[in-house]
C-alpha cells in the first residue's frame, strides 16, 4: 500500500519523493520544494501554510543528524 499524505489539493505518494528541500533554510521563503526525480518538471513547490503543515510533520516523523559534528580527517 503506497504511504499517502494529503496537503492542501495534493494526494503525494511518499515512496515517490526524492528529496525535500527546505527554502526558508537559504531564501527565507516560506516553501517546500519536493523532487520526485531528476526530471526539473516532477516538483512539487508547497508555500505557506502548506509548506508549514509538511515541515510540522516532517520534523515530527525525521531522525535529524544536523545537531552532530562530526570530525572528518583531512587529507
Amino acid at each position: 500500500m503506497a504511504q499517502l499524505i494529503k496537503i492542501g489539493g495534493w494526494f503525494i505518494n511518499l515512496d515517490h519523493v526524492r528529496s525535500v528541500q527546505d527554502l526558508h533554510a537559504t531564501t527565507r521563503q516560506n516553501r517546500l520544494t519536493l523532487r520526485f526525480s531528476d526530471n526539473p518538471d516532477a516538483v512539487i513547490t508547497l508555500a505557506d501554510q502548506d509548506a508549514d503543515n509538511v515541515r510540522t510533520w516532517l520534523n515530527s516523523v525525521v531522525n535529524d543528524l544536523s545537531h552532530l559534528h562530526l570530525d572528518t580527517p583531512e587529507t
